[in-house]
């Protein structure tokens, strides 16, 4: 497989809600940058550790601002039980 077949579409947030009515629909941080930016953020040290360790603290405390603002929200798609 070439990476001409690769196929790939980032939607919006906003678009989700389209699915309110089949599905619960949740939107978590996975990770707030890519390992480019990571490697040059965070130094391969104790330091870049205790750095990740606050910045994987802060993603947990506030995700609605993390998955609008950075990079990979993670979408959760969790159907609705039809109970007709």
């Amino acid at each position: 497989m070439s990476s001409k077949d690769l196929y790939f579409h980032s939607h919006s947030i906003e678009w989700w809600a389209r699915f309110n009515k089949l599905a619960d629909v949740q939107i978590y941080p996975w990770r707030a940058f890519d390992v480019k930016h990571q490697k040059m953020l965070f130094p391969n040290n104790a330091f870049g550790r205790s750095m990740l360790s606050v910045l994987f603290y802060l993603e947990e405390t506030f995700p609605i601002f993390f998955y609008r603002n950075f990079q990979y929200p993670m979408i959760v798609l969790t159907k609705n039980n039809d109970e007709t």
